[in-house]
């Protein structure tokens, strides 16, 4: 996990808008209490346990190829 975290600050120390996709089971945290890896996110999207076609499901969300209502 500290290396998945060393990997979003790297991105966002880019300064390009970065969109993190989270696949869980639990509720993530990010560097603290402070979640200050956060600040630095354009927008945050949570699979939270989506099976088998999950990927797909959340590939057509992002590219808006499905509605998620």
């Amino acid at each position: 996990c500290a290396t998945q975290l060393q990997l979003l600050q790297a991105l966002t120390a880019t300064e390009t808008p970065v969109v993190l996709v989270t696949v869980t089971g639990r509720t993530p945290t990010f560097g603290g209490p402070e979640n200050l890896v956060l600040k630095k996110i354009a927008a945050m999207f949570s699979a939270f346990r989506p099976g088998q076609m999950g990927g797909v499901a959340v590939a057509n969300l992002l590219f808006g190829h499905a509605n998620p209502s």
